[in-house]
């Protein structure tokens, strides 16, 4: 049986804005970031990948990103 990763990333754009998400290939969603910039799709948000978490379990890497959204939410009210 394969081991399966999930990943919990953070982009930012050219624009300076955050991005978290999750996936299952880190290496695919950074390709995919950088064909879109390269097919001029969402210039403006060109990014680059800044942080990644991996976990074993897709409901740990979901709970994270949750939990980390809700960080940025509240750095925002600051």
């Amino acid at each position: 049986m394969r081991d399966h990763k999930y990943f919990v990333y953070i982009t930012c754009s050219r624009l300076g804005t955050l991005y978290i998400g999750n996936t299952n290939s880190i290496y695919c969603r950074a390709l995919q970031a950088q064909t879109w910039s390269n097919r001029g799709i969402l210039l403006e948000y060109r990014d680059r990948l800044v942080y990644y978490e991996t976990y074993d379990d897709v409901h740990k890497a979901i709970g994270r990103e949750k939990h980390r959204m809700d960080w940025r939410e509240e750095d925002r009210a600051d």
